[in-house]
This record gives structure tokens, C-alpha cells and sequence, in this order.
């Protein structure tokens, strides 16, 4: 029967700590950041301050802003989350679907049209 053994071994410092020994993954702060709280606190903080700087801007500034805001979620959501972004993924173009859908009601709610 093999029973493992109870003893540290000094090569391997164990499953949660990383090559430069048991802080070397950031610590306390980076699981705080990196918790669902955390994430939504910088989100809101990266998306509010790019809005708050390009909101009263002139011309296009504010829908640069909003371009902005996106990336600003994509990176909080791929870097800090360490998640996938699949409601902004590039998919068919929604006026295809939109029109498939108009056309599918017309279809039911006026049969001679």
C-alpha cells in the first residue's frame, strides 16, 4: 500500500505558492483585487474615470469615450477577472438578426404582407 508522506520536501514549496516562494502571487491585496468585488470596484473606478474625462468633450470625444469604456471592461474582465467576454465578442452583425426578427413578426402579425 502507498501512504504519502506527511514530510515537506524543500524542493517543491507546495500547489499555492509560485517559484519565488509563498508571496510570490501577489498576497492579500491581489486576492482582494481579484475577488468579484474587487473587480467590480476597478471596473467602476477605470470606466468611471474614462467617462468622467471624455463626457463634456467636443465632437466624436464622447463616443471615443464610450469605445474607451468598453476596452476598459474588456481589460478589467480579461486581465483582473481572468474571464471571457462573450456578450461584446464579434458575432453576426445584429442588423441581420434584427431584420430576421422584423421580418418574422411581420410575418405573423400581417399574413398578406
Amino acid at each position: 500500500m502507498n501512504t504519502p508522506s506527511t514530510e515537506r520536501h524543500a524542493e517543491s514549496p507546495g500547489p499555492d505558492t509560485g517559484p519565488g516562494g509563498p508571496h510570490a502571487r501577489g498576497g492579500r491585496l491581489n486576492r482582494i483585487v481579484r475577488s468579484p468585488l474587487g473587480w467590480m470596484l476597478t471596473g467602476m473606478v477605470g470606466i468611471g474615470l474614462v467617462s468622467g474625462l471624455t463626457a463634456t468633450g467636443p465632437g466624436p470625444v464622447p463616443a471615443l469615450g464610450a469605445v474607451a469604456a468598453v476596452a476598459v471592461y474588456w481589460l478589467v474582465m480579461r486581465r483582473v477577472a481572468r474571464r471571457a467576454t462573450p456578450e461584446i465578442a464579434r458575432r453576426e452583425p445584429a442588423g441581420r438578426r434584427c431584420w430576421a426578427a422584423r421580418s418574422a413578426w411581420a410575418s405573423f402579425w400581417c399574413p398578406s404582407c
